[in-house]
């Protein structure tokens, strides 16, 4: 039976760690921040995603473009920020400093432009609350929860993955190799 993940079933013990999580490295004075814990959760969900992809496809991924490519496309900050959060709602927890011109040229923010830098901000916070999963949960909880988050949307009625990106051609519309 597919367990339907709905964010009520994420239960922390640690506030202090999720905080932490949801706390960009931009903000001024913060006593802690996401900038250590999205390493993790990156690291975590790059190697959970892998031999998900590699155990439900053995065969395609063989092939260097498949896994890389689709491996890009699950975690790339866009994807992160928008699909990952509309389930997570996270947007509204994060805490970030506001993008103003000013800010932005104070900073090493130049070049994004503010829906980049807000990606960005919810990526690295969905990032962190991985690791902060990762850390307190334990690594199969927080791959049952990867599995649901980011496997199971590409998988068909008969439980077969569909992975996202099929053919090596569309390596170019995910940010290349």
């Amino acid at each position: 039976m597919l367990h339907v993940f709905v964010p009520e079933d994420l239960h922390f013990d640690d506030w202090e760690l999720v905080q932490a999580a949801l706390t960009h490295y931009s903000v001024m004075g913060a006593r802690r921040t996401n900038d250590a814990l999205s390493r993790l959760g990156e690291k975590v969900l790059r190697f959970a995603l892998i031999t998900e992809i590699q155990n439900l496809e053995p065969q395609a991924s063989k092939q260097a473009w498949f896994l890389q490519t689709n491996l890009r496309f699950l975690t790339r900050f866009e994807f992160l920020a928008t699909y990952i959060e509309s389930t997570l709602q996270l947007g509204p927890l994060t805490k970030s400093r506001e993008l103003t011109e000013e800010t932005a040229k104070k900073s090493a923010i130049l070049g994004k432009d503010a829906v980049q830098y807000r990606h960005s901000v919810v990526a690295k916070s969905t990032l962190a609350l991985i690791g902060v999963m990762y850390k307190t949960m334990g690594e199969s909880q927080t791959r049952l929860i990867i599995r649901t988050l980011f496997i199971d949307p590409y998988k068909d009625e008969a439980g077969k993955f569909q992975a996202p990106v099929l053919q090596p051609m569309q390596i170019r519309q995910t940010g290349g190799l």
